[in-house]
């Protein structure tokens, strides 16, 4: 999982990532720099605010897919981990 933010906020959305799905996560402070470690890391899924979300949406090298941080998501670490379960339901790995 590759959480995009520059702010206190995504470290601590972070960190209730991991304790609730025991993902790896690698956080990076811009979209850009997000696009460049895209490039290796191939992560499962992005968490982004709507601006990276939608940018990350057209550039990212592969469809990845983005569950976007929004003032929900933010205040309520669960609505976030629930979000997030969402997404990787709706999008599972190709074997």
């Amino acid at each position: 999982m590759l959480l995009v933010g520059a702010d206190a906020d995504v470290v601590g959305q972070s960190e209730a990532v991991l304790a609730k799905l025991r993902f790896a996560v690698a956080t990076s402070g811009s979209v850009d720099e997000a696009l460049h470690v895209m490039t290796g890391l191939r992560p499962d899924i992005v968490v982004a605010d709507a601006d990276a979300a939608a940018r990350i949406r057209l550039e990212a090298p592969d469809h990845v897919p983005v569950v976007v941080l929004d003032d929900t998501t933010r205040a309520d670490r669960e609505a976030l981990v629930e979000r997030i379960r969402e997404t990787i339901r709706a999008n599972p790995r190709p074997e």
